[in-house]
């Protein structure tokens, strides 16, 4: 009798040890659930962002936008004021560009 009792407990603990590693492998896959989201939060609203630049100013509001941008990632950068073209034609020629002409 007493060793039915001691095997039942040992499986119940077996099961609850179990039971600890999935808790622990949903929290962790929950918190990467909620990075993924963020990320794409962050991506969705620039996004709309960028459609109202389209709507309100165009291809240069596009280019003039982008390379504030750009000037801001390299601020203290050798490359700083580089033109950054942005809009582009299918033969690869540009359409619209923001920034400075490089010499």
């Amino acid at each position: 009798m007493l060793a039915q009792l001691c095997g039942t407990v040992i499986a119940k603990l077996e099961l609850i040890e179990a039971e600890r590693g999935n808790a622990q492998r949903i929290a962790a896959l929950n918190a990467e659930l909620e990075s993924t989201v963020s990320k794409l939060t962050k991506i969705m609203e620039i996004h709309r962002r960028l459609n109202e630049i389209v709507v309100e100013t165009g291809e240069m509001g596009i280019a003039e936008t982008f390379n504030l941008f750009i000037l801001r990632l390299l601020r203290g950068s050798a490359i700083r004021g580089w033109p950054w073209r942005v809009v582009r034609r299918a033969r690869g020629s540009s359409r619209a560009r923001g920034g400075y002409a490089r010499s």
